[in-house]
């Protein structure tokens, strides 16, 4: 298909001023095909700077978090293809064509992106790798070439990463049991078990600013959700006694880890939720 169009999904937590810097750089790229939606999770600032755009904004009375903000733009606008960007990004001139031309090549059902630190311009990650013993992920920055993701463990990043219209009609949507984090993993990994293929394309660059509705650390928010996200996770993909293999990894080795590093950083006021995230289901 010839310029096939995109619709491209940003959902907005109070990261407006990045989130305008994006947008700015989404208007240079040399792929035209595209309309944006934002969706905006009740901003406290400076909302009234995207009204005055010329893109589709939906504003939440409430957050109500990555996953059922990406699923309504999902059921409610049609697209040949759907690139979910982070606000705290910046992409490249050429980086929407080289993800088009990716998918229609490979008759991909997703494509993730080469992604970049913003602050030090070096690679932060090509793509990401999960343990089934521990539940923990690694980043994967040695893919110097088109390739494809393989096997149950590897997934594309998902804050640049485009899908095509196809998974969406076979697969469905997004588990919203994840507020956010993990949740395109997981949907990632049920569409590869429907046939679906993940490529990662190191040309289509994006920069990240991280964490950058939290000002660049991980918030109380940021450390309830993962770990309560990659319990429920592992119990999801997990067969039984490796679930509980996990279990006694996590609480005997990681949670006790955990606890340790944070008391040696001195980031005390995190603990509470690093519990809060283990316990929590």
């Amino acid at each position: 298909m010839k310029n096939p169009k995109v619709l491209i999904v940003i959902v907005n937590y109070n990261s407006t001023e990045d989130l305008l810097q994006l947008i700015s750089s989404i208007g240079n790229s040399s792929y035209k095909t595209y309309d944006i939606v934002v969706i905006d999770n009740n901003s406290s600032e400076y909302i009234e700077k995207l009204r005055n755009l010329k893109l589709k904004l939906i504003e939440n009375k409430e957050n109500i978090g990555f996953t059922k903000a990406i699923n309504h733009a999902l059921k409610n606008f049609k697209y040949e293809y759907y690139w979910l960007l982070n606000p705290d990004t910046i992409v490249n001139k050429n980086t929407l064509t080289e993800l088009i031309s990716t998918a229609e090549k490979y008759n991909a059902g997703f494509v993730g992106s080469a992604i970049y630190d913003y602050n030090t311009n070096k690679i932060y990650a090509m793509a990401g790798k999960r343990n089934f013993f521990t539940g923990l992920a690694f980043t994967i920055k040695d893919i110097n070439e088109i390739r494809e993701l393989n096997g149950k463990t590897e997934y594309a990043d998902a804050c640049s990463l485009l899908i095509s219209r196809k998974v969406i009609e076979q697969v469905g949507y997004f588990d919203e049991n994840y507020f956010m984090y993990l949740e395109t993993e997981d949907f990632m990994l049920r569409a590869k078990k429907q046939g679906f293929k993940i490529y990662v394309n190191p040309k289509a660059i994006v920069y990240h600013k991280m964490y950058g509705s939290s000002k660049g650390k991980k918030s109380k928010r940021t450390v309830y959700l993962l770990n309560k996200n990659r319990i429920y996770f592992m119990r999801k993909f997990s067969p039984k006694t490796r679930f509980y293999v996990f279990l006694v990894i996590n609480f005997l080795v990681i949670f006790p880890f955990q606890i340790l590093v944070y008391l040696i950083k001195g980031r005390f006021s995190l603990i509470p939720a690093l519990i809060r995230g283990n316990f929590s289901l």
